[in-house]
């Protein structure tokens, strides 16, 4: 890893074009950050699995994170962005 930097490159790169897609669909509650993990507030549980369903069943890989991860209210989606993904 420390002398070959394709990994991180491609992490990086992968990262900046996960943020501009996710940026184009100008989703109010996104949060675009510089790592790799990005989240999505959805707000309620009932939807954030309906959500995380849907996504898998279009080959869209999402954590949801429900209460008692984070508080009522503050159900979210968190993508994990990789070096492998293509």
């Amino acid at each position: 890893i420390t002398a070959d930097h394709t990994l991180l490159e491609r992490l990086h790169r992968n990262r900046r074009h996960f943020s501009a897609l996710v940026a184009t669909l100008r989703l109010p509650r996104a949060r675009v950050s510089g790592s790799a993990i990005h989240s999505i507030l959805i707000g309620s549980e009932s939807l954030l699995r309906d959500v995380v369903r849907d996504l898998f069943s279009e080959g869209v890989w999402a954590e949801g994170l429900p209460m008692p991860a984070v508080a009522r209210g503050e159900e979210r989606l968190r993508f994990r962005v990789r070096a492998c993904h293509e």
